[in-house]
C-alpha cells in the first residue's frame, strides 16, 4: 500500500469482484445488478478512482459472458474493463470472439473488439 501514490499492489492469485449496477431493468423498472468477477496473477489498484491494472492470466465472468487476456485496465468513471494481450471473450450463447485488444463496458451488454487478427464466431437462427 503506497498511501502517497495512493496505490495498492497485490500478486499471487488475486480475485476481485465487483457489484455493478446495469443500465438495462428488470421487469419491474428497477436497475439490474451484475457481479463482474476478475481473477488475475497481480493487480494495482488505484484506491482514490477505484480504477485497476490487472496481468497475468486475466479472467473476467459476468453473467453468462467469459474473458481472458494477458492484461486489463478498468476505467471507473467509464465502466469500461479495457483487455489486451490474446484476448478470448465468450458469450451466453455460444457466441466468441478472439482479438487483441476489446473493451467490455462492465454495466451493459457492449463489447467493442479491435485488431489485425480477429475470429468472430455466432450461430444464425433460421
Amino acid at each position: 500500500l503506497n498511501i502517497k501514490k495512493k496505490t495498492a499492489a497485490v500478486a499471487g492469485n488475486v480475485r476481485l469482484q465487483k457489484r455493478e449496477t446495469q443500465v438495462a431493468k428488470d421487469e419491474s423498472g428497477k436497475p439490474k445488478v451484475s457481479v463482474v468477477t476478475l481473477t488475475c496473477a497481480a493487480m494495482e489498484i488505484f484506491t482514490d478512482t477505484q480504477n485497476f491494472n490487472a496481468s497475468g492470466k486475466v479472467s473476467i465472468v459476468k453473467d453468462g459472458q467469459r474473458a481472458q487476456a494477458e492484461q486489463a485496465s478498468y476505467n471507473n468513471a467509464g465502466k469500461v474493463l479495457t483487455l489486451t494481450g490474446s484476448v478470448s471473450i465468450q458469450g451466453e450463447e455460444n457466441e466468441s470472439i478472439k482479438c487483441d485488444r476489446a473493451e467490455l463496458h462492465t454495466d451493459q451488454v457492449l463489447v467493442k473488439a479491435e485488431g489485425e487478427n480477429m475470429e468472430i464466431t455466432f450461430e444464425i437462427e433460421e
